[in-house]
């Protein structure tokens, strides 16, 4: 029995039996996707594919929490996202430049100023 209660349970589910079949651990993302679908099934119920408004107002949200690393939340999204459009569903997927292959800004202030930067919050539906 799946874990996710939003719309994309079962690609979310998919996703992560795909790579487990690749040798990848279902626990290593696991506690962001449960994170990202809580989100989803309370503020975009109707959600069946990734948008972005979505993927950034959970991201910027995530900021406001305690010792997050972001770099983690973001790759587990951008993966999501790579999944979904490689079997064919509409999805939007991070820039590769939004999650640093180098060592990730260890400060809170630091990710903001980067996140302010490369998008513009205005065009995010912040649903608080």
């Amino acid at each position: 029995m799946s874990k996710f209660i939003s719309n994309l349970s079962p690609i979310i589910d998919a996703m992560l039996d795909y790579r487990e079949a690749l040798g990848f651990s279902r626990q290593s993302h696991m506690s962001n996707l449960l994170s990202f679908d809580r989100y989803c099934a309370e503020y975009d119920p109707d959600a069946v594919t990734l948008n972005k408004n979505t993927v950034l107002a959970w991201l910027y949200r995530e900021l406001e929490k305690p010792h997050v690393n972001i770099t983690d939340r973001a790759t587990t999204l951008r993966l999501l996202g790579k999944y979904m459009t490689a079997i064919g569903k509409e999805a939007y997927e991070l820039p590769s430049n939004f999650v640093s292959q180098k060592k990730a800004i260890a400060s809170e202030f630091g990710w903001m100023c980067v996140f302010f930067k490369e998008f513009s919050l205005s065009s995010i539906a912040m649903k608080q």
